[in-house]
């Protein structure tokens, strides 16, 4: 058998170890790479969540004064048209038709990022469990919520619009200086109209049986929009933006 050659063991066990620390050493750094481009990814989406979770209270809030200003125009032309106390003249007929023909947009409370991360699944990447959870919880309230004014939007195009335009003198209306519901310090843009000839009485309209129905359903749609509990959607979002702030550390 011949003789191995002279091994310097010593040598060849510092050259394995320094092999085996260059690789873990590796191994280390494209840890803390990723672990970095992690948080800085998550920072950029709890930088993106907070912005937009203050833009939706803004909006909900706004919403909710909007469409209590159209309900509460609403049960005003209905109660003009019901009781027979209420002597108004046909100006002030008109303003109240005016006052109820506002559009109600499911649109104006959407929350793409919020949303986005929850289609994606890109929601994984928030570590904080609790705020991931109330995520999902709030997307499926705020879908709800939507639904409702979705609802009451189809109501308004398809019933309440055509019987308008059918028995109104539209362009008597839109010579009218229009504001927006909850602001009255707001006025929609005017259309430039010329000066009619003549104008017509919508006392008719008004205390017609069909108008009646159609603002009395339009009541309901409106007040389950208003009706639809706080703790569900403003609430919910209060906390989200609570726990982004932790996880900012703002």
């Amino acid at each position: 058998m011949p003789n191995l050659p002279n091994v310097d063991w010593k040598k060849l066990a510092i050259e394995s170890l320094a092999i085996v620390a260059s690789i873990l050493f590796a191994f280390s750094i494209d840890a803390w790479w990723n672990e970095r481009q992690r948080a800085i990814e998550e920072e950029v989406i709890l930088v993106s969540l907070y912005v937009e979770a203050q833009d939706v209270i803004r909006s909900v809030e706004e919403a909710r004064r909007y469409i209590g200003a159209i309900k509460d125009s609403t049960r005003q032309m209905i109660n003009a048209s019901v009781a027979s106390d209420i002597a108004m003249t046909d100006d002030e007929i008109d303003q109240l038709f005016n006052s109820v023909l506002w559009h109600v947009d499911a649109a104006s409370t959407s929350a793409p990022i919020i949303e986005s991360l929850i289609n994606s699944g890109d929601v994984d990447s928030i570590s904080n469990g609790e705020l991931r959870r109330l995520l999902g919880t709030f997307m499926i309230n705020l879908k709800a919520f939507r639904a409702e004014m979705l609802r009451e939007s189809e109501y308004f195009n398809r019933t309440l619009v055509p019987f308008v335009q059918k028995h109104v003198s539209m362009a008597q209306l839109y010579s009218l200086e229009s504001y927006w519901p909850g602001d009255p310090e707001r006025t929609y843009p005017p259309y430039g109209l010329a000066r009619l000839k003549s104008t017509v009485s919508h006392r008719d309209v008004l205390e017609s049986r069909e108008l009646q129905n159609i603002l009395l359903h339009r009541l309901t749609t409106l007040t389950n929009i208003l009706e639809w509990n706080r703790s569900l959607i403003e609430e919910q979002l209060e906390i989200i933006l609570e726990l982004t702030e932790r996880e900012l550390e703002i």
